[in-house]
């Protein structure tokens, strides 16, 4: 059972939740950022 749990599990599944979850992280930064720059540009 130890041998078990120190191997590494044969196929790894892709990281599509982590991977989509980054891009709307970075699209809501770029979002604000834009917002704030139009603001403090268009005035």
């Amino acid at each position: 059972m130890a041998e078990r749990e120190e191997r590494e599990p044969e196929t790894v599944p892709p990281p599509v939740g982590t991977l989509f979850v980054m891009t709307v992280y970075i699209a809501v930064i770029a979002g604000m950022w834009g917002a704030m720059f139009w603001a403090l540009v268009g005035r």
